[in-house]
């Protein structure tokens, strides 16, 4: 695959479980926006790496409409059996001194926070900042109880 991506990590949730690694693929702006090349190239990655978490993260307020535009498509194809996730981070999440859910505190983003249980899963996350930036109704399993994700994917130890 040849595309240039701003970061890749390996994620496992904690807790007295044992949850599969999760492999999360970014593409990060600092106050620009994100344009059709880079939703291409995280679609190419989606292609090659099925079950990995899509992020786009920008230090802006709010995506503009055309951004949102942009990503729905991916991020909808992406929820069928949340294939490939995609995770929206604004201002809103990424420089608030509270981490989500407890950073939603207006408007759409308040609503959603108070369906999430305590314990939020990265497809939670997911099915959350889509619903916030890019006005998304709520997927399939939101709002995605953690112990029931967990004990569809748990790996128990032997």
């Amino acid at each position: 695959i040849e595309n240039e991506l701003d970061f890749a990590m390996l994620w496992q949730e904690d807790g007295p479980w044992t949850s599969p690694m999760r492999v999360i693929f970014g593409e990060c702006k600092t106050f620009g926006r994100f344009e059709k090349k880079d939703v291409q190239r995280m679609r190419a990655v989606a292609r090659a790496f099925p079950g990995a978490f899509l992020v786009f993260a920008n230090l802006n307020e709010r995506l503009t409409a055309d951004e949102a535009r942009l990503i729905q498509p991916l991020a909808t194809s992406g929820r069928r059996q949340w294939r490939n996730p995609v995770v929206v981070l604004t201002a809103g999440e990424l420089a608030n001194d509270w981490n989500p859910p407890t950073c939603w505190k207006k408007g759409k983003a308040a609503t959603v926070a108070q369906a999430i249980p305590p314990l939020m899963s990265l497809t939670a996350l997911a099915d959350a900042t889509q619903q916030i930036h890019l006005g998304l109704d709520p997927g399939e399993g939101w709002p995605h109880d953690r112990q029931f994700e967990i004990q569809k994917e748990v790996v128990r130890p032997s």
